[in-house]
């Protein structure tokens, strides 16, 4: 263990997943391995890890040893508690980290993870939680839904959801990424990625078929002990209108009430985009996602870059490496 100063202390990466099985909260990287995919995808990229105050778990990712981030690819944030019902003082922690910390520095705390203390600050970036803990059945999640989505559940369901079955598979679902993620001008991960969650056991491509057993929209949900994790997700556009993914993750919400988890993490989303509609209309509860930063400046830069138009023409051959090499100018 090294000594950094009075509030953050570096520990090696086998006493923080030691001290990970503590946290009330599992997520993508309590994945093995998961980090060792990050770096052979990206080069440039290193993780460390820090104990904080004794409480908390910090996870940094640093970019050409000139950029501190949070966890990369991921909105469950860069703190995790430890230690029961603490509470992290984000103004607290932002000065520590701003007197420990020597380069730029961006890192996400997800509310839902890690309760903090009442902050006045308004995030445009928040979590959505559905909670299972007082449900018997399903129909109690229909009891707190839109009205709209109720007609849409309870109408016939007109395609198969069933797991990924083989690898082959895979690339089809990768293509469809593609296409979905280049239609809204959004950076996508390499193949990689997708191989890596593949061979996880607690990782679950769900996929929606059609009558041909052709592929025509899947998600991707991390099962954890207490709840799931909702992450990736696509649908061909030509049944777009099909309501494709409502029904994909009704069926994994129906499989998590089964398994008597607690909650499903619907993922972070920008207050003002069409998908926090959607995300609300299954009666899930927002939490604030903050930005804690050496700096002010926009955490955009992809999403308010002109190049987002040419992005949105390229083939879809080439979005992967170009989505590789914008990633570390994002990150």
């Amino acid at each position: 263990m090294k000594q950094t100063n009075n509030n953050f202390v570096e520990i090696p990466p086998s006493q923080f997943f030691v001290l990970q099985k503590k946290a009330q909260y599992r997520s993508v990287c309590s994945l093995p391995g998961w980090e060792d995919c990050v770096i052979k995808s990206f080069s440039g990229i290193m993780f460390k890890h820090y104990l904080y105050n004794d409480e908390f778990l910090v996870t940094v990712s640093i970019i050409n040893n000139k950029k501190i981030n949070g966890l990369p690819f991921t909105d469950i944030g860069a703190v995790l508690p430890i230690k029961g019902a603490v509470i992290l003082d984000l103004e607290s922690f932002k000065q520590d980290c701003l007197n420990f910390f020597h380069q730029p520095f961006v890192l996400l705390v997800n509310s839902f993870v890690c309760p903090v203390i009442e902050n006045n600050d308004t995030e445009d970036l928040v979590d959505f939680v559905l909670d299972l803990r007082s449900c018997k059945n399903s129909q109690d999640i229909i009891f707190g839904m839109r009205k709209t989505l109720k007609h849409i559940i309870k109408k016939d369901k007109k395609y198969a959801v069933s797991s990924s079955a083989n690898l082959a598979e895979l690339k089809q679902l990768y293509r469809l990424y593609i296409k979905n993620l280049r239609q809204k001008k959004n950076l996508i991960l390499p193949f990689e990625f997708f191989e890596f969650f593949y061979a996880q056991k607690d990782a679950i491509f769900l996929c929606a078929r059609n009558r041909d057993n052709q592929i025509i929209g899947f998600s991707l949900f991390l099962d954890t002990e207490k709840g799931v994790h909702y992450s990736l997700s696509a649908v061909d556009v030509l049944y777009r209108k099909e309501y494709v993914a409502h029904q994909i993750l009704w069926h994994a919400i129906e499989q998590a009430v089964i398994k008597q988890k607690e909650y499903v993490q619907l993922g972070g989303t920008r207050k003002d985009a069409p998908l926090s509609v959607f995300k609300k209309g299954w009666g899930a509860k927002p939490f604030p996602i903050y930005y804690v930063s050496s700096n002010s400046t926009s955490h955009e830069s992809m999403r308010e870059s002109p190049f987002r138009i040419l992005y949105g023409k390229l083939p879809l051959w080439v979005i992967p490496y170009v989505s590789r090499i914008l990633w570390k100018k994002v990150l």
